[in-house]
């Protein structure tokens, strides 16, 4: 049943979008997308980068958006799915599991925030610390 709907929505938000690039076209400001990633086999979970067609929702959403803004829980370290192999080092994004367990046992996850300006690649990339016992608070770590 959802589907005999889908083409309203996506029309829908294109033409939203058309009108908000040409508001911010007009007020000369940037447009920046905020969504949800797809769910199950869509994506990789251990992925720190999103691709536009990672995100939820129809693509007319992200076309036309200047900066795109990834936030992703991180651990730095070998995936344990791949533990025993030669494999380096890396940022790699947590499972819901592996979010809850750091936050239980440690009191704190790391999280990787990507700036990617539409078209032009990333702009930025920068890993925070967030404190579950200090109140939530935000504190930078090195990359």
């Amino acid at each position: 049943e959802s589907n005999k709907y889908a083409n309203d929505v996506i029309n829908q938000q294109a033409h939203i979008m058309r009108s908000l690039k040409d508001i911010a076209k007009r007020e000369d400001v940037a447009i920046i997308a905020i969504s949800h990633v797809a769910k199950g086999d869509k994506i990789d979970a251990r992925k720190v980068e999103l691709d536009v067609e990672d995100m939820k929702g129809s693509s007319a959403k992200y076309q036309d958006v200047d900066y795109s803004i990834c936030i992703v829980p991180v651990n730095w370290g070998i995936p344990p799915e791949k533990r025993g192999r030669s494999v380096d080092d890396h940022w790699y994004g947590l499972t819901r599991e592996e979010i809850s367990e750091s936050v239980r046992n440690l009191g704190h996850v790391d999280v990787m925030i990507t700036i990617t300006k539409n078209r032009h690649g990333e702009t930025g990339r920068f890993v925070f610390r967030l404190d579950t016992n200090e109140g939530g608070r935000f504190y930078p770590q090195d990359d």
